[in-house]
């Protein structure tokens, strides 16, 4: 049996974290299909080369930012839910949680993520 916690969600945290900009397919080489789907509120890309593009524009808008997970990560049915946060000198500038979709390899097929705070509960009708 697997650890029900694939590789590919470090090396994808791990791509976030690069400083090396030239280096970023690498991370996603070894993390995601070759078609990812990325979305978030800001952002829906397909494949490394968009992702790569999205996040090297997320990069030089937050320089030396520190990307991290604030939570640990929870599974079903090879969806990963986890919350995460990114600090930029010293302070936590953007929270929100994942939920990313691997295949039977363990890689990850989609990333779906939302900011936090969720938004308040609808109005009942």
């Amino acid at each position: 049996m697997s650890d029900p916690i694939p590789a590919s969600l470090d090396h994808y945290l791990a791509m976030w974290n690069e400083p090396d900009l030239d280096a970023l397919g690498r991370h996603l080489e070894r993390s995601c299909t070759a078609d990812v789907v990325f979305a978030d509120p800001n952002a829906l890309t397909r494949g490394h080369e968009a992702l790569i593009a999205m996040a090297v524009e997320v990069k030089r808008a937050i320089p030396g930012a520190i990307y991290r997970r604030a939570s640990g990560i929870d599974e079903q049915h090879g969806r990963h839910r986890y919350l995460w946060e990114i600090e930029h000198q010293g302070v936590v500038v953007v929270q929100g949680m994942d939920v990313a979709t691997v295949d039977d390899r363990g890689l990850i097929e989609r990333i779906d993520g939302f900011f936090t705070p969720a938004p308040p509960p609808l109005e009942p009708r």
